[in-house]
């Protein structure tokens, strides 16, 4: 009967341990039943792909999620998360405690999200030849802050550059009057600059989309100081799809 009951109580175990993975949609599922901003007692491991990276860090991960590689937007954040580096595309697993959020000075700002969770990526993306993207943390410590010096910063054939600039954990920052590039190996046809404005317009002037059609995009004098929390880079033998306004 011991042994029995031995076996019974392993065998439990095993099936707790080995609980099937959660899908983004059904993670979403429960963290709306919870309290808001309280993270859940209960560990839970999400799967999905990663469709939007907002922070690409080991140390400090932060990026949309969804059950469909080719998902437009994500249902599913993880947030303040460490492990493995993730790009767009990639198919993980996040281990960690849900938490449905909401933002107390926009109440309509709500989303659930797995927080300081443990990521792990299970199949890279494939490579696309003809898609680069930066990251703040592909500049953070990089430049001096407040006056800014030379920043340079290659990726796959493609290259940031700035003489006057900073990097830190939340944005590359190009100063005012100051030269900012980007140059590739192949021929650009578009980019695309997502801005930290969280304290004004960082824009320095830019359009958040540009059609470029050659191998190098070049602003001499930045109209004012830019903040760029991600630069996406498309290249190739297209035409540039930005529709004029």
């Amino acid at each position: 009967m011991k042994k029995l009951f031995a076996f019974v109580l392993a065998t439990m175990t095993v099936m707790t341990s080995f609980a099937a993975n959660l899908s983004c949609n059904e993670a979403e599922s429960i963290a709306k039943e919870l309290q808001p901003n309280t993270p859940s007692t209960e560990t839970y491991t999400v799967e999905g792909y990663v469709v939007s990276v907002i922070k690409a860090s080991a140390e400090d991960l932060r990026f949309w999620m969804a059950d469909k590689a080719d998902a437009e937007l994500g249902n599913f954040e993880a947030w303040m998360c460490t492990g493995d580096v993730v790009n767009k595309g990639d198919k993980v697993t996040v281990t960690g405690n849900l938490q449905w959020y909401v933002n107390d000075k926009n109440p309509d700002d709500q989303k659930a999200e797995i927080y300081k969770g443990t990521v792990k990526v299970t199949e890279p993306a494939p490579v696309d030849e003809n898609y680069v993207e930066f990251y703040a943390a592909d500049f953070e410590g990089k430049g001096t802050s407040g006056s800014g010096s030379e920043v340079k910063v290659t990726k796959n054939g493609v290259t940031v550059y700035t003489n006057g600039g900073f990097g830190n954990s939340y944005s590359l920052r190009v100063y005012k009057n100051k030269q900012f590039t980007i140059s590739s190996t192949k021929r650009i046809i578009q980019i695309v600059f997502t801005f930290d404005n969280g304290q004004g317009d960082y824009s320095g002037g830019l359009d958040p989309e540009v059609c470029v059609e050659g191998t190098e995009y070049v602003v001499e004098s930045m109209a004012s100081q830019g903040r760029f929390s991600k630069i996406q880079v498309y290249m190739g033998d297209g035409e540039c799809s930005i529709v004029p306004p």
